[in-house]
């Protein structure tokens, strides 16, 4: 297997931006959803509702990248704004209600569940052709996307309790995300699945079909690149994800 894409997303729940390596730390991937919007009480964007977190529609028709240390928002319509400038206000305001803000991670994390979170293109593939059209990586929104050289179905599956080396990086595959289809309150899966993006509608039967993510705890930092050769072992490690409270 290998590297096929490096993905980061500054800003939580809105859509990040593809890069050729990054820096990962115990904390997870550096500069990945270390920002969100929240509100006056400490509500955090996202695509559902729980204790902590606050359903905005929306949100990943719109990207952010980091310019240095600092994410930029860019907007639908290509307005963007850098943290901290006159700008941000207004552009905050266009996909918030009134009173949020744009925040820097503190001791919560903003994860949902792992840090790190891991997808195939054999995934893809299957995932494309249960849904009879292309799904793209950004759909499910991983930081690492890997080339199985096949397209046997859902391969992640195989890989819990083992660990994963890209480079000098290790991941433990401690856990997986998948929809939940008899209850009345959405995964994370679920609502990623069905949340418009750019110019395409919102998709209520994809909850369904789009329905295996893998999240890896953390074991050894590091800075994996694309097109990395990556391997996997039956070594178990202690590293646990994080979870919604």
């Amino acid at each position: 297997m290998r590297v096929a894409e490096l993905w980061r997303y500054p800003v939580k729940s809105l859509g990040g931006e593809r890069v050729t390596s990054v820096a990962v730390d115990e904390r997870g991937v550096a500069g990945d959803r270390i920002w969100a919007l929240t509100d006056t009480e400490g509500g955090i964007a996202s695509g559902k509702t729980t204790r902590r977190f606050r359903a905005l529609p929306g949100l990943m028709r719109h990207r952010s990248h980091l310019d240095g240390d600092e994410p930029v928002i860019t907007l639908a319509d290509g307005r963007s704004a850098r943290a901290g400038s006159p700008e941000l206000d207004a552009v905050v305001a266009a996909i918030s209600p009134p009173g949020w803000s744009l925040q820097r991670e503190a001791s919560i994390r903003h994860f949902d569940a792992g840090a790190v979170h891991v997808v195939t293109t054999a995934t893809l593939a299957t995932l494309s052709a249960a849904a009879g059209e292309p799904v793209g990586v950004e759909r499910l929104r991983p930081n690492i996307l890997l080339d199985t050289g096949h397209d046997a179905p859902f391969p992640e599956g195989e890989w819990l309790g083992r660990t994963l080396r890209i480079g000098n990086v290790e991941l433990s595959i401690v856990d997986r995300t998948a929809l939940r289809h008899g209850g009345p309150r959405p995964s994370p899966a679920r609502t990623a699945a069905e949340a418009a993006q750019d110019d395409r509608p919102r998709q209520p039967g994809e909850r369904r079909r789009l329905r295996r993510r893998h999240r890896p705890g953390h074991s050894q930092p590091g800075r994996p690149r694309a097109r990395e050769l990556n391997a996997l072992s039956d070594r178990s490690r202690s590293a646990q994800p994080e979870t919604d409270p």
